[in-house]
């Protein structure tokens, strides 16, 4: 009985917790709208990596999967590295979720330029 009323809260909590991303005013509206950024983004790059994906074949598969993985290294820790100067504070991880997004934004269009040359060549 316990959980259900645990979840029941939760769940009345999440949905009535609505921020003004375009003026968010505490520190957790701040990183609230930088995670749906963030999310925002890494679908995008998702999407784009999946597109390019099937354009590939079972070598370039690999070469892209192992490109990836080693950038998921390199964005974690950019992203750690641009927030260091605020370590230890409140805006540490705002900084952090921020960094993510930008390098994710940027890495979804360098694979959107990869996807544009495979289409150029199938003209």
């Amino acid at each position: 009985m316990f959980r259900v009323i645990l979840l029941a809260l939760l769940c009345s909590w999440s949905l009535s917790y609505a921020v003004d991303c375009k003026s968010p005013m505490t520190n957790q509206d701040m990183r609230y709208c930088a995670s749906l950024e963030y999310e925002a983004a890494d679908k995008k790059l998702n999407t784009v990596y999946n597109k390019l994906r099937k354009k590939l074949d079972k070598t370039g598969k690999q070469k892209l999967k192992d490109a990836q993985k080693a950038w998921i290294k390199y964005r974690d820790a950019e992203a750690e590295f641009d927030a260091d100067f605020v370590r230890g504070g409140s805006m540490q991880r705002l900084f952090t979720t921020s960094s993510k997004t930008q390098t994710t934004e940027n890495r979804a269009k360098e694979l959107e330029s990869y996807l544009n040359m495979y289409k150029d060549l199938n003209k």
